[in-house]
Parts: C-alpha cells; structure tokens; sequence
C-alpha cells in the first residue's frame, strides 16, 4: 500500500515537473507595435496573436485586423444579439 502511494506521488510530482518545463519553455508572444491604435471610443476586449497578424475584439462588436507594422487591415461587425 504505500509503495503503491510512492509511486503515484513520484509520477504526480514529475508530472508537475513535465508540465512546467513546457509551459516555460514555450515561446514568447510577439511583441505589440506601438502603432496600434483603437477607434475612438472603443475598447478592447479581447485580443489575439495569429502569425503575422494582431487580431482585438472590441466593445463596440467589431473585430479588427492589424498588420505587423500596426496598420488596420480590415474591420468584421460582428451580429449583435
């Protein structure tokens, strides 16, 4: 019985361990360009890294699209329900 405990904290331990390692080694984000600039009155909710894109949902229920250089590509209106 409590080798059988050993064992299982030793692989929840190393678990643990497993998990940290690829969570810190995972690369960074990208950096945000400091161009990027919001639509008056808006404000971000949400925003995401996608490749080359920098991609924020803002309150006003649009998606916006940034380029890498911080320029605004394209504007999605989302369906408001």
């Amino acid at each position: 019985m409590v080798g059988g405990l050993a064992v299982a904290m030793v692989l929840g331990l190393g678990a643990i361990v497993a998990i940290l390692w690829l969570r810190l080694n995972a690369p960074m984000l990208p950096d945000l360009p400091e161009s990027v600039r919001l639509p008056e009155g808006s404000t971000a909710e949400a925003v995401t890294f996608v490749r080359d894109r920098l991609i924020v949902v803002t309150d006003q229920g649009e998606v916006l699209i940034y380029g890498p250089d911080g320029a605004l590509q394209q504007t999605v209106a989302l369906d408001q329900r």
